[in-house]
């Protein structure tokens, strides 16, 4: 992403389906969707933050307890969203020189 502006990430959310869920600004789909052993590098620079919560930045949602099957994972969960690497070339998204959010 390069020369994205950011707003308002870290209203929570006071009615509906999203009662209580906080957004953030980078984010896989919900529970993997479907996407045990995926997950695509994000890319940042020359990014703007307007009234971004910094624990708004990043959400991964953990891995699917429902992935651990003998025909598939075996008896671990696959481990796509924890190989997520969204890296931050300029420092504009997390601070500093930039780096890797783990």
């Amino acid at each position: 992403l390069d020369g994205v502006t950011f707003a308002r990430f870290g209203d929570r959310c006071t009615t509906g389906a999203r009662a209580g869920i906080v957004d953030a600004a980078v984010s896989g789909l919900p529970g993997g969707a479907g996407a045990a052993d995926g997950w695509h590098p994000v890319t940042l620079r020359n990014i703007e933050k307007v009234d971004v919560d910094a624990g708004s930045l990043a959400y991964l949602d953990p891995p699917n307890p429902g992935w651990i099957n003998q025909a598939d994972c075996i008896d671990m969960d696959c481990d796509g969203p924890k190989h997520a690497l969204i890296r931050d070339e300029d420092g504009t998204f997390i601070g500093g020189n930039g780096g890797a959010i783990p």
